[in-house]
């Protein structure tokens, strides 16, 4: 009889522990990851919060009604805030949160800007009990919420922004042919003059007469409205707002250095509280077409002298944005003289006072602190 031998195979108790040992290890290095992407995560949430509530400080301070004190949210009372406990029921995180505003005003003089420099710092503490920290700086500009609108403007005018499409210096009355030109009829001119402009350029390609056929040109429109001021001693709410009756006579001229030494006597409407005028101009022949000249109002007694207090004589203030000859966007800010004009201009608009009261002379009015537009005038004529 044979006997079989069976051999036994197994796992030791020896290999089973090294084996739980070594599994043991490795679950506690995932679990100490997970540990950590846990905490990683809440710091990460804390933080997000941090930056929102930061964001929506920073407009909330934007959102002002006023640029003035008063009972709403003002640009004038956006001032520093000490640590101040963030209420907001739309928090999910276990941390309190601490806000503080640093405002850095810029000078608030009429040739600065009206800035202030604002720093949201938000603090909490985390779960190691370390106080973290999230700062945001923003730049809000005292600008009337008026025009706030303006702001989606393009700088350039582009043609979606253009009245009718066409030109700002073309008049509105002008009327469009559907072929690229409009056709204007300058009040005050012969009758059946016409002006032919380009809709795209502004420029007056054609003069136009009854039983004539048109006659090509490049000419350079300037125009824009006389207002009158002419009772007391003007402010700058009557800059702003004039509405004393337009004086009889007054006509715009422009005396021409470029192209040649001349006077152009420009076309003109009256009206109860103003005058609007209208002034084709020659350009030089050589491209690109210029001008250059100084635009003057006629037809008044126009004081001699800054210092005259004759109430039977007048002054005559341009709308310009700097108490200065040389405004800083040049010729389409209204200066003395324009110098190389290349293109059409419009709303170059003056303001005619009184030279003064007998015994006090009368001076143009600046721009008035509160008003949402700009409405500073200077000396036009006379210049001293």
């Amino acid at each position: 009889m044979k006997t079989t031998a069976w051999r036994t195979r197994g796992v030791s108790l020896i290999e089973a522990l090294v084996a739980l040992a070594v599994m043991a290890f490795g679950l506690l290095g995932v679990v100490g990851m997970q540990a950590t992407l846990r905490s990683n995560s809440d710091v990460s949430k804390q933080r997000a919060q941090a930056v929102r509530i930061a964001q929506q400080e920073v407009e909330n301070l934007r959102a002002f009604e006023q640029l003035a004190s008063g009972g709403v949210a003002n640009f004038a009372d956006i001032a520093d805030v000490a640590g101040q406990v963030v209420v907001d029921p739309n928090l999910i995180t276990n941390a309190t949160y601490t806000r503080s505003v640093v405002v850095m005003p810029a000078a608030m003089a009429a040739s600065a800007p009206k800035l202030k420099t604002v720093t949201l710092r938000v603090t909490w503490q985390d779960r190691a009990g370390q106080t973290p920290e999230i700062s945001l700086v923003s730049s809000i500009a005292g600008i009337a919420p008026e025009l706030a609108g303006s702001l989606g403007l393009p700088g350039d005018r582009s043609p979606a922004q253009r009245p009718l499409g066409r030109h700002v210096a073309i008049p509105p009355g002008a009327v469009d042919q559907g072929d690229g030109t409009s056709i204007f009829a300058p009040p005050g001119a012969p009758p059946g003059l016409t002006w032919v402009f380009n809709n795209t350029t502004g420029v007056i390609t054609s003069l136009c007469l009854p039983a004539a056929p048109c006659v090509a040109s490049d000419l350079l429109v300037l125009s824009g409205h006389v207002r009158f001021a002419t009772g007391a001693a003007p402010t700058p709410a009557e800059g702003e707002f004039p509405s004393d009756a337009a004086l009889p006579g007054v006509g715009v001229a422009v005396d021409l250095t470029v192209p040649a030494v001349s006077t152009e006597t420009c076309f003109k409407q009256a009206f109860a509280t103003h005058v609007s005028y209208f002034c084709a101009l020659p350009t030089t022949a050589l491209p690109p077409s210029k001008w250059s000249g100084r635009a003057v109002l006629t037809g008044l007694p126009i004081s001699a002298a800054l210092a005259d207090v004759n109430a039977a004589r007048y002054k005559v203030c341009r709308y310009t944005p700097a108490q200065n000859h040389v405004p800083p966007l040049g010729n389409t800010s209204h200066p003395l003289d324009y110098v190389n004009v290349t293109g059409p201009l419009a709303n170059q608009n003056f303001l005619v006072i009184s030279a003064g009261d007998g015994a006090v002379a009368f001076d143009c009015p600046a721009d008035g602190p509160s008003a949402f537009i700009n409405s500073n005038t200077y000396r036009h004529q006379p210049l001293l």
